[in-house]
């Protein structure tokens, strides 16, 4: 059974303290071991696993054991790299170290071309490069980007129909991979509860989509959040979408103006944040979602910590006036 309450948040942007403690805990660590393994990887993603395996303990527990969280996670995600179809070096067309280099992103004169810059310190353009936005639509080529968001995003999750999903993506002109990708489901496809709110809200879920996963590549630029979203609603409002949606977890976001810069700033939903770890036949903890697990079928650890919830944000692409509350969903 699922419960609903409507609560009012002022500010759903919430920081944990350890969440911050054991960011500063293990950052010179995984930077360290990016720079001295012959497996480059994406360390956002180890830090996302070590951080969502230490709140499977409890507090102390956690941060006793932050050196056998890292390798364990270490090796899990060094694994899934070597396996992966396409590898780091293909992928990581701006380096290995994000925050390395200040990139950014800059429509041309007539706002028809957009660039990546970098620029020195005395603002003088370095490199200069064009990017093009497109809808993926070949199915070989959404196959393809699908491994890129079960290798590299840190839900290790793809959550794309492969009909009736869309992929956007930006790239560098003269790649054929993406440096940014955007999966889009439309809300017909959502679980049931989320359909009874929006239809609570007197919206028709036919007219939603939903962006459920996004990644770019280390060392991309910041402002790539926004300019993506915005283009990604354009087109969906050209296909007669009125609304989008998306998920953030505020505990984790490092910036409020960037998980939201593409305007995606209205709350609607919030639910419980936990994560579930499955034993592998090596006895390592490997992160599962519900979606994964229904799959695996099998028994898992699950998060001890309270943490905040995840919120779960929605936008008009037709300038419709929204609620200012928030359906709290218990399950």
């Amino acid at each position: 059974m699922i419960k609903l309450n409507t609560i009012i948040e002022k500010d759903i942007w919430q920081s944990d303290d350890r969440i911050k403690r054991a960011r500063e805990k293990i950052k010179g660590k995984i930077n360290r071991s990016l720079a001295h393994s012959k497996i480059k990887f994406d360390t956002q993603d180890l830090e996302h696993q070590i951080l969502f395996r230490m709140t499977t303990m409890t507090e102390k527990t956690a941060f006793q054991s932050i050196d056998k969280i890292f390798e364990e996670q270490k090796t899990i995600v060094l694994e899934r790299m070597s396996m992966a179809k396409i590898p780091p070096d293909k992928l990581f067309q701006f380096g290995w170290q994000r925050g390395k280099e200040e990139w950014q992103m800059i429509w041309g004169k007539n706002k028809d071309i957009l660039y990546c810059i970098l620029k020195d310190k005395k603002g003088n353009i370095l490199k200069k490069k064009e990017v093009i936005f497109k809808e993926i639509t070949l199915e070989e080529e959404k196959r393809r980007l699908k491994d890129i968001i079960e290798n590299y995003h840190y839900i290790h999750c793809d959550r794309c129909d492969i009909q009736k999903g869309m992929m956007f993506g930006f790239y560098l002109r003269g790649h054929k991979i993406p440096f940014a990708i955007e999966e889009v489901e439309p809300c017909s496809l959502s679980r049931n509860y989320k359909k009874a709110i929006l239809m609570i809200c007197d919206i028709n879920y036919y007219t939603v989509c939903e962006l459920t996963r996004f990644y770019s590549v280390p060392n991309c630029p910041k402002n790539l959040v926004g300019i993506l979203d915005k283009l990604v609603g354009r087109a969906l409002r050209n296909k007669g979408y009125e609304f989008m949606t998306t998920a953030v977890m505020p505990a984790f976001a490092k910036t409020k103006a960037t998980t939201i810069a593409g305007g995606i700033d209205n709350p609607i939903i919030a639910k419980k944040l936990q994560f579930e770890f499955f034993k592998r036949d090596d006895g390592k903890y490997e992160l599962c979602v519900q979606r994964k697990k229904d799959i695996l079928k099998k028994e898992t650890i699950k998060s001890k910590w309270e943490l905040y919830p995840v919120i779960e944000m929605i936008k008009s692409l037709n300038n419709t006036k929204l609620e200012n509350y928030i359906y709290y969903v218990e399950k």
